[in-house]
């Protein structure tokens, strides 16, 4: 269940979806973010917890416990929810781990269980990113680098004054005050001190992460950076050698416009089968590939409104197809061939649209197979009917919005701000 994967301090999906990614369309997506925003997650999203947890990895002393490294965080959240406390616009503003459970809990004692607070805590969102960006060494100990003690170092100058676990930190702890000397370490090893030309064929992180950065000034000036905001403006890109990060921003907007129109249709299908109305359904696609659609817009499609998801859903395809095809003339081609001729038989001109459909949504069926396995959404019930995979009891439900794939940016357009920008 997404619940038990996702940490508790994200936003789960609010539908509860059985599974995410039913399509196996993730993995170019996290290709592509690797190419513009190296070292980042979608889980990394305030720069402070990157000194802050390389102070406590430095506290706790040299063999890795963490038992301790989450009783620190504990600490933090109730920091953060005392400040809350005397400012209520403090929680729209500073987003911290923990916030829902602890909003709901006194604030006069810190527990010591972690798990009152979260199940999945900051350090484990935060290590494999610390480790990237040279934080901390590989496991098992994560042990600190010399940046990552300088990068403790320079938190725990904030917090001297500290009583210990059994107390909350001075307020000058808050993820939202991170101090010049922290600002300096963290903006060199993400890469937003770096002056001068930048090789854009470079495979370091900080080099990449700066191209990045340099490349999306002027959105991030005006509006967050979102894969809806910055996408659509690099899609229509031309030229045949274009540099890195052009390529990889022209090649993410191809693939999410595929991955919004199949796993629009997919599920939109898939929510049919389960009210019983599969064939309807079918009928309605059938409908908009025989009278036309409307451009494509990229952003969340709701599938409650049935005709408007169908038609976005093959717009967007058709765009990709016809993108796709422009790109591989410059000699580049996207990885997953097979998503794309997937793609290529709803929006073929030589077939009935009947025809066109049951192959699209066979095909579809089965790469959602491949892709989810024993977690499959649709199952077969005997005599060709279909039915959802939910057994008696199971209360999950199927998505009723299809959302671009992340590409990390919203994490690094936060870490930016907390940085001081560009």
């Amino acid at each position: 269940m997404l619940s038990g994967i996702l940490p508790a301090w994200v936003e789960p999906d609010p539908l509860r979806a059985r599974a995410t990614d039913a399509l196996a369309l993730q993995a170019v997506a996290d290709r592509l973010a690797d190419r513009l925003v190296p070292g980042i997650s979608v889980l990394t999203t305030r720069a402070r917890y990157f000194t802050f947890l390389a102070w406590v990895r430095h506290r706790i002393g040299k063999e890795h416990n963490e038992l301790q490294i989450h009783r620190h965080e504990i600490a933090l959240a109730f920091t953060e929810a005392l400040l809350t406390d005397k400012d209520s616009e403090h929680a729209k503003t500073c987003q911290f781990v923990g916030s829902r459970n602890v909003r709901a809990m006194s604030h006069s004692k810190i527990p010591k269980d972690p798990r009152q607070v979260y199940k999945v805590p900051a350090w484990r969102a935060y290590r494999a990113s610390m480790a990237a960006l040279g934080l901390i060494n590989e496991g098992p100990t994560y042990s600190l680098t010399d940046v990552g003690l300088s990068a403790a170092s320079s938190f725990g100058h904030i917090i001297r004054n500290w009583k210990g676990l059994n107390s909350p930190f001075p307020a000058q702890a808050c993820l939202s005050e991170v101090s010049k000397r922290e600002r300096i370490i963290l903006r060199e090893l993400l890469g937003l001190s770096i002056r001068g030309r930048i090789d854009p064929g470079s495979t370091e992180g900080r080099v990449r992460r700066a191209a990045f950065a340099r490349e999306v000034r002027k959105i991030f000036d005006r509006e967050p950076l979102s894969p809806e905001i910055v996408l659509p403006k690099y899609e229509n890109r031309r030229g045949r050698e274009l540099p890195e990060p052009f390529l990889a921003l022209r090649e993410a907007a191809i693939w999410e416009r595929l991955s919004l129109g199949l796993n629009s249709i997919f599920t939109l299908w898939a929510r049919a089968v389960d009210a019983g109305r599969q064939r309807a359904i079918e009928r309605s696609i059938e409908d908009v590939l025989q009278h036309g659609f409307p451009p494509p817009v990229m952003e969340a499609v709701d599938l409650t409104d049935e005709d408007t998801a169908i038609a976005r859903g093959i717009s967007s395809i058709r765009l990709a197809i016809r993108l796709s095809d422009q790109l591989s003339e410059t000699g580049v081609q996207l990885p997953d061939k097979e998503a794309f001729e997937l793609g290529r038989i709803f929006i073929a001109k030589n077939r009935r649209p009947r025809a066109r459909v049951a192959e699209g949504l066979a095909m579809l069926l089965a790469r959602h197979r491949a892709a989810k396995g024993d977690d499959v959404w649709v199952r077969e019930a005997g005599s060709g009917r279909l039915e959802i995979a939910r057994e008696p009891g199971e209360g999950w439900i199927i998505p009723e919005i299809v959302r671009p794939h992340a590409y990390r940016m919203a994490a690094f357009d936060q870490i930016i701000l907390d940085l001081g920008g560009i």
